[in-house]
């Protein structure tokens, strides 16, 4: 089970920088094509980024360097999700 909790997590980040790639390399005036691709970012990272939190970072605690990471990783999720709300 963790394996392939493990496969989707990688999975889940390879179609966010995809999706991050492609709001990269739109023009200024394609906006419709980039809200299209906010909304797809949303649905696709929030949950990623909540499924991390419940199941991934609490099983990283025991360890004190993976603890700091996960501590830093909850830092991160929660400034994605501050910038999230602001391009909303």
């Amino acid at each position: 089970m963790a394996h392939r909790f493990l496969e989707t997590l990688e999975k889940d980040h390879e179609e966010v920088k995809g999706i991050l790639e492609k709001l990269e390399s739109k023009s200024k005036t394609a906006v419709k094509g980039k809200e299209d691709l906010f909304m797809k970012l949303k649905q696709e990272l929030i949950p990623h980024m909540k499924g991390e939190e419940k199941h991934l970072y609490p099983a990283l605690n025991s360890d004190k360097k993976a603890h700091k990471l996960a501590l830093e990783a909850l830092e991160e999720h929660h400034v994605a999700e501050t910038v999230l709300k602001e391009l909303d």
